[in-house]
């Protein structure tokens, strides 16, 4: 969806979720330290400031009737008041004009008229509008804006308004139609002139002596001071400059400053035998070539215009973005071929699907920055800069629906903010403001400046991730590109990178909690193990969706699936512990309190060996600190719980002197049906969320991490297994139920004494329900069962 380093997800109020994605028209403006979003559903107008996200106040604005075909908006934030002046245009004539969106008055409104004999340049229908620009006038507490409209045929209408009123002016009408031809002679002194500008002007090419007479395309006011502000117009011929004053100031008046021959330079220069112009965007004035700490800025404006031709010879049409930069002072702006760019095919692949009527084209200048964000009504997204030369190709979705410049943030370089559908209003880095310069470690190694980077990007990815998903949006597209970010950052270039993802994992896995007391509840902790693992879920998410497991050894793939199968076991032997006290509390089940202690002792025990290895922990410590240490450090604890129990069973088989042979059996055998139930329920949770993942991803990538073996199988559990099964066959020899049922593979099933050699390897199971060992060696398989039940069990040895 985009490929660029997201630092924020504005998520969408929660009135617009349903309506963008079916919204045609939908934009971002820019205030002195906010951005407002607007979008068209049906007759209302509905404005919401984008930082607000999912809990924005809402600004209904109704229109008097439907408007037919594109609507022109402009929401105005003022610095100095809360207050949000909202102008609207519809293509049809109709303006609405509310002075503060924040109360529900009816806006002013007017239908502005262009006689039929006028509106003969180009544009059909009924569309008498076709560019609204507007920005802030005025200072202290009025609420003053300046707006021009450009109607179809060519002229251009001001507006002035504040608490005192709206006062609408036309200042400029195109010329009517030249009249009769010239004679011979007339005819022959237009050649002359022709060649002496030829000769001897240098802009009789590019000047053009009076102001296009065409249609709009795209209108751009420019604050100059307090009271006077430059009006830029783009046609499909021309770009004109206009110089605009305040009503009742000291620069009152309008005048031409320059038209430049935009179509007929930009032909010459791209040899194209047909060009259109799209759209344009014109830079603040100080620009900097970098970051704002990197080089110095000097006041210019650059001109920014998306154009598509046909080139002499090609058959398909080339889109291209030129820069043109207008000095201080000078008389025309100057075309740099140097900094303009053809792009690629990513934007013609898509552009026979989209809807121009209501979806434009546009084009977004960074106010500090040589760059410019581009968007073309398919929602294909790029970025041009001045210091890599072609356009970057960032993704493509229909759901993308207006960009801008948002304010200032901490480094003081503005961000690029996307308004998807979907995911609500994207803030991005520009690729100029990406530091660059991140000092390379020698050979395969990360400097710690590398290494703080990509933690805070992948932090950043899965908190934004978080975010929308707790909102209810799609989140995954969110971590596209992401191993190209962190390829950027050496991540990939040795073990050291790649062992940091794992190491990453295993943080989120292994955070504390808060507490730390020791008298947290049961269901607090289990809501911190939720969060745990929707966090770390998000984190494989953001691996899968980015394409970085791909980049790692099948060894560090495993590890991080390990981890959420360890979280998962965890919280099983939560969810089982709390399961068996209800049971033993009321007797049901056959569940004893002997089970329960048993099990609780072991977990007691893996907390206390979890607790070892952090810094400042006592191993004296409460019961129900080693109990919460357990339970929040997943990766070490699950380690830690088979050598528990391997420790629990030993005891258990230290009292086998006791002189009472058959109270000890049975008190033996509820001990380790606890703590046998304990190691039955982390397996369960660790093997039902690795079918989870297995379902989740993809086949290649799931093999992929699943080329070791799981963790399991392993010699500390296995262990864990064997010490149940030879204190459980001890228990059985003493009881005098015991019964040992011995099936050869094969020489068919026949009856031993209860004697099981050393070398037979026992393996836990439940057969109909009850629990058992199962036995075995490379000869034969043994079941043993408590309370005289026993089954048979068909199992090839070499299936164990």
């Amino acid at each position: 969806m985009l490929r660029a380093e997201v630092t924020q997800a504005h998520v969408l109020p929660r009135t617009i979720s349903d309506v963008l994605s079916e919204a045609s028209t939908a934009g971002c403006s820019r205030g002195p330290t906010t951005t407002y979003a607007w979008t068209l559903h049906r007759q209302t107008i509905l404005v919401w400031r984008v930082k607000d996200g999912i809990q924005a106040p809402m600004r209904r604005l109704l229109l008097d009737q439907l408007p037919r075909g594109r609507i022109f908006v402009k929401v105005i934030p003022h610095s100095n008041s809360a207050a949000v002046t909202v102008i609207a245009c519809t293509s049809g004539g109709h303006l609405y004009v509310w002075l503060d969106a924040n109360f529900p008055a009816p806006p002013f409104s007017q239908q502005l008229f262009v006689s039929a004999d006028d509106s003969s340049n180009g544009n059909a229908g009924d569309a008498v509008i076709c560019a609204l620009s507007a920005a802030t006038a005025g200072s202290g507490s009025s609420l003053g804006f300046m707006a021009v409209i450009g109607t179809a045929d060519g002229s251009l209408h001001l507006y002035h308004g504040s608490q005192n009123g709206i006062f609408p002016k036309q200042f400029h009408k195109p010329a009517p139609a030249a009249g009769p031809t010239p004679g011979m002679l007339g005819a022959f002194g237009s050649v002359v002139k022709a060649l002496y500008s030829e000769a001897f002007d240098p802009l009789h090419n590019v000047q053009r002596q009076t102001a296009s007479a065409m249609g709009a395309l795209q209108l751009h006011l420019q604050p100059v001071d307090g009271s006077r502000w430059k009006l830029f117009v783009l046609t499909p011929e021309a770009l004109d400059c206009w110089l605009l004053g305040a009503v009742g100031g000291r620069h009152n008046g309008e005048q031409l400053l320059w038209s430049y021959n935009l179509h007929g330079v930009l032909s010459v220069a791209y040899k194209a035998r047909e060009l259109s112009i799209l759209a344009f965007a014109v830079s603040s004035g100080s620009i900097s070539s970098g970051t704002a700490a990197a080089g110095p800025t000097h006041q210019q404006s650059q001109v920014y215009v998306w154009t598509t031709h046909l080139g002499a010879t090609s058959r398909s049409h080339q889109h291209a973005l030129s820069c043109l930069t207008l000095q201080e002072g000078s008389t025309v702006p100057e075309f740099i071929p140097a900094l303009s760019s053809q792009t690629s095919s990513h934007v013609l692949s898509l552009e026979s699907t989209a809807d121009s009527t209501y979806r434009s084209w546009q084009v977004v200048a960074h106010n500090a920055l040589s760059s410019c964000l581009l968007l073309s009504p398919s929602g294909s997204v790029l970025e041009w800069m001045s210091e890599q030369g072609p356009l970057g190709f960032l993704g493509s979705s229909p759901e993308h629906l207006a960009i801008s410049c948002c304010g200032p943030v901490s480094n003081g370089v503005s961000n690029w903010l996307l308004l998807n559908a979907s995911y609500g209003a994207l803030e991005f880095k520009p690729s100029a403001a990406v530091p660059q310069g991140v000092p390379e470690a020698a050979g395969d190694t990360m400097t710690p400046e590398q290494e703080g980077a990509a933690l805070e990007m992948l932090n950043k990815t899965v908190y934004l991730m978080l975010k929308e998903y707790l909102a209810g949006c799609p989140y995954r597209d969110l971590a596209e590109g992401l191993a190209d970010r962190l390829a950027r950052l050496s991540v990939f270039k040795g073990s050291q990178g790649r062992q940091l993802l794992v190491a990453a994992s295993s943080s989120l896995v292994d955070q504390l909690a808060k507490s730390g007391t020791g008298v947290v509840s049961a269901a607090s902790l289990r809501g911190q193990l939720q969060d745990k693992q929707i966090r770390h879920d998000l984190m494989l998410a953001a691996f899968q969706s980015g394409q970085v497991l791909q980049q790692v050894s099948p060894q560090q793939c495993r590890a991080v699936l390990e981890h959420a199968e360890m979280l998962a076991a965890v919280m099983a032997v939560l969810d089982w512990q709390r399961d068996m006290e209800v049971a033993a509390a009321e007797l049901a089940s056959g569940v004893t309190r002997t089970q329960v202690a048993a099990a609780a002792a072991a977990i007691q025990a893996a907390g206390i060996l979890s607790g070892e290895g952090n810094a400042g922990y006592d191993a004296a410590a409460s019961p129900g600190q080693h109990w919460e240490m357990f339970f929040s450090r997943p990766v070490v604890s699950m380690p830690a719980l088979f050598e528990a129990i391997v420790m629990e069973a030993s005891k258990v088989r230290a009292a086998t002197g006791s002189e009472d042979t058959a109270g000890w059996a049975s008190h033996a055998t509820q001990q380790l049906l606890g703590l046998s139930g304990l190691l039955q329920a982390a397996a369960a949770g660790a093997q039902a969320k690795a079918a989870e993942l297995a379902a989740a991803m993809p086949d290649e990538l799931y093999k992929h991490g699943s080329c070791e073996p799981s963790w399991l199988s392993a010699e500390a559990p296995r262990a864990a297994w064997r010490q149940l099964a030879q204190v459980e066959i001890l228990a059985c020899v003493a009881s005098i139920q015991g019964r040992v049922l011995v099936v050869s593979t094969s020489h068919g099933a026949k009856m031993r004494p209860a004697c099981i050699p050393q070398v037979v390897q026992p393996v836990l199971l439940s057969v109909n329900g009850i629990p058992g060992w199962l036995i075995y060696s490379a000869e034969h398989i043994v079941q043993c069962c408590t309370a005289g039940l026993c089954a048979a069990a068909e199992l090839p040895a070499t299936a164990i």
